[in-house]
């Protein structure tokens, strides 16, 4: 029972190290997801990430951060947007406006 504590916290602190380099793969479809995002209006702006974030974390979307994601859950992502993509244009429906600031 301990044993199996210390091994779930040591592969929950493991999954929680950010320092692991992604691979090229997971590079290439993050830069992927990004681009299709791009078509949606989603974006960063100046180094601003939230609405990016707000974006992906919703659960229908991928519930996760970008970084957070492996190859395979990337591919889920873009298959989604993809989707989304496609539906927009096919009903002539405007990007998202997440990143519009509205005046108070």
């Amino acid at each position: 029972e301990y044993g199996q504590l210390i091994r779930f916290m040591a592969d929950s602190i493991g999954k929680l190290n950010k320092n692991k380099p992604a691979t090229d793969e997971e590079r290439r479809l993050r830069s992927v997801v990004l681009k299709l995002l791009d078509k949606l209006g989603i974006h960063a702006i100046n180094d601003d990430w939230s609405a990016v974030n707000t974006f992906l974390l919703n659960p229908k979307i991928s519930g996760r951060l970008l970084y957070e994601m492996n190859g395979d859950e990337l591919g889920v992502l873009i298959r989604k947007l993809n989707s989304i993509v496609d539906k927009n244009a096919s009903s002539g429906k405007l990007p998202y406006d997440i990143n519009k600031i509205c005046p108070n």
